[in-house]
């Protein structure tokens, strides 16, 4: 077998969590960019949420800043794996911050009504998993659970890392919606910058938006991204 048909090999019938459970570091284990971005900007500790934290690398690196994140993910075995790291980090040394992690989505997610709002919502190579009425429903959850002035970071697959050989356009979602034409799951939900701006913008004013990639060392490679940093406005 090819080196290619190798690694498109490697995703074929697994979930997620098989994807956690079976590999190594999928992206290595450095902050993502969107991690990277956030840390650049808040020295301070304050409360996060890193949504679709896969292994957590981006919590992990957000509490040895010293802030206090809930890393987030359905897939059990990526969490599990987290947890380990995070427990094998805090026997090595004492760390600032903490992480407590959570199986599912911030679509569920619920706090206690007296708790304070948090200070920055974190996601990395989410966002095109996820249909419109789940981005919607992303866009409310992310905006109640902020502060006002609280960051949004996130990342997700810019329309340009289409590639014809490896995916097709689902009939009339041309531009928006992909499937791997290697079967794996699920399908992709292009997001354009002028998506992103029309689906954050009644909530949160955008400071940054731009093209990038997040090397990665993973078995499909480094993926074209569309990078938002954002703050919450004041609620009307």
């Amino acid at each position: 077998m090819s080196e290619p048909d190798s690694k498109n090999a490697f995703y074929r019938g697994r979930t997620w969590s098989q994807w956690y459970a079976e590999s190594g570091p999928l992206w290595g284990n450095e902050p993502s960019i969107v991690a990277d971005l956030f840390l650049n900007r808040v020295s301070a500790p304050c409360r996060g949420i890193d949504v679709g934290c896969g292994y957590a690398r981006d919590s992990l690196a957000c509490a040895k800043r010293g802030h206090q994140f809930v890393a987030m993910d359905p897939a059990y075995d990526g969490l599990l794996k987290g947890k380990k790291a995070y427990e094998q980090l805090r026997r090595k040394r004492p760390i600032g911050g903490t992480v407590d992690f959570v199986q599912g989505t911030i679509h569920a997610f619920r706090t206690d009504a007296a708790a304070p709002k948090f200070d920055a919502i974190l996601s990395n190579r989410t966002l095109h998993m996820m249909s419109d009425p789940q981005l919607k429903g992303f866009v409310c959850a992310a905006a109640d659970l902020l502060k006002t002035g609280g960051y949004l970071i996130l990342s997700a697959a810019s329309p340009s890392d289409f590639s014809p050989d490896k995916e097709s356009w689902q009939p009339g979602k041309e531009g928006r919606m992909a499937q791997r034409k290697d079967g794996s799951p699920p399908p992709v939900y292009f997001l354009s910058q002028a998506f992103l701006t029309s689906l954050f913008a009644p909530y949160f004013k955008i400071h940054d938006l731009f093209e990038g990639t997040d090397p990665v060392d993973a078995p499909k490679g480094a993926m074209r991204l569309n990078i938002m940093c954002a703050t919450r406005n004041a609620t009307p």
